[in-house]
């Protein structure tokens, strides 16, 4: 009866796996799954940045493309100082190649206002020039965005403020606060 049961659930299981092989390794999670875009095919190629290579459809390359941008105007007036982004985006890191003003790329925007408090207080070197709002939820769902929660955003924007005298301006795809003086 055991080896009956055994028998079952193992063919069960190789069942579910190959029925998923095919939808799952044909069209990327973050395309199909995480994303609300339309499914247009992949006819696009990224050009630079981390995803450099990868084959998209033309709405998420068109997205990408608007956060390097914002990155690229950032790098050009960084001056080699640090950069935060307060959103779970760490590939805006690896494109920038600066150093982090974070604890971690990773982003948990339960505490991340106090953490990230507490850990320039223990790290003032580590205290950003540039502060990134993105106006998408994360890196892997770019049809999220925080655009529908102005309040969201303008809680982030009140908190550097509060704590740095600064000047913002709306990128092609976040706010880019820049920082002139730490209070």
């Amino acid at each position: 009866m055991l080896q009956t049961a055994i028998v079952i659930c193992a063919c069960a299981v190789i069942f579910w796996g190959s029925i998923n092989v095919y939808p799952e390794g044909i069209r990327p999670y973050v395309e199909t799954i995480a994303s609300t875009l339309p499914r247009t095919g992949f006819t696009e190629t990224i050009n630079k940045g981390p995803h450099k290579g990868i084959k998209t459809t033309r709405e998420m390359k068109a997205i990408y493309e608007d956060i390097l941008a914002d990155m690229d105007e950032i790098s050009f007036d960084s001056n080699g100082q640090p950069f935060y982004v307060a959103g779970i985006c760490p590939f805006y890191y690896l494109y920038l190649d600066l150093p982090i003003g974070t604890y971690s790329t990773w982003y948990v925007e339960e505490d991340s206002e106090t953490r990230q408090l507490r850990y320039w207080e223990l790290h003032p070197e580590k205290r950003p020039k540039y502060y990134y709002i993105p106006l998408y939820a994360d890196s892997l769902c770019f049809t999220k965005t925080w655009e529908q929660e102005q309040d969201r955003i303008y809680g982030k924007l009140r908190f550097i403020q509060n704590i740095a005298e600064c000047s913002f301006k709306k990128g092609r795809a976040g706010y880019i606060v820049k920082i002139t003086a730490w209070k």
